[in-house]
């Protein structure tokens, strides 16, 4: 598989106001020969990530099922 880098997101340039060592980076990869994705949330000490694999919608809604469950879990504290 070869996969492309699409983008990079650092997270402590979207919000000003996350400390360095919380600063999280999202990788967007596409493998060229399947069309499949690969989304990396990375942490700076490359021992924190997280995988998500598959299809664009597959990605997608994979996402969005952890940023609702990330909203109920904020909602809770």
């Amino acid at each position: 598989m070869s996969y492309r880098l699409m983008d990079i997101i650092d997270l402590s340039k979207l919000y000003g106001d996350v400390e360095p060592h919380y600063t999280w980076r999202v990788y967007i990869n596409k493998d060229t020969q399947t069309g499949r994705y690969k989304v990396v949330i990375s942490g700076l000490s490359r021992k924190e990530y997280l995988n998500i694999y598959g299809t664009r919608q597959e990605v997608e809604a994979k996402l969005k099922s952890l940023i609702k469950h990330l909203g109920k879990t904020l909602s809770s504290l």
